[in-house]
């Protein structure tokens, strides 16, 4: 005997719910504007990724998509930046432990900052170092 499915269980469609133009234009402004991430703004509403896209298409000028681009961007070059000076500081530690060696001359750490200091004691530590 086959047993015979109802309705409900062959469709497999999603229900959406509708969601009024207000909501809509505040969800895009909080991305636009960077104050909240397509994700939180996906949880907050219960929204798909997808829709969110669709949504910030069709209610943004080019004028605020560029300038939404252009915050990405601006965000992306500052961290690159941050990245580039963490390696800078790196090496400086690193040159300043081996001429702290090679002079046998640990004079060198008063004229530093205490948070320098530190972080080379660490990097000493990490090396095996005295």
């Amino acid at each position: 005997m086959k047993k015979e499915k109802t309705k409900k269980e062959t469709s497999r469609k999603k229900s959406y719910k509708k969601v009024s133009f207000a909501v809509k234009q505040n969800a895009v402004q909080k991305i636009i504007h960077g104050h909240w991430s397509k994700r939180q703004v996906s949880l907050q509403y219960g929204i798909s990724y997808g829709t969110l896209d669709y949504w910030c298409k069709q209610f943004t000028t080019e004028d605020q998509k560029t300038n939404y681009m252009g915050q990405n961007k601006e965000i992306q070059k500052l961290q690159d930046k941050i990245d580039a000076l963490e390696f800078l500081k790196e090496i400086q530690q690193e040159m300043i432990i081996d001429l702290e060696d090679k002079t046998g001359n640990h004079e060198l750490k008063k004229r530093l900052p205490e948070q320098l200091i530190k972080e080379i004691k660490l990097r000493r530590k990490q090396r095996g170092l005295k």
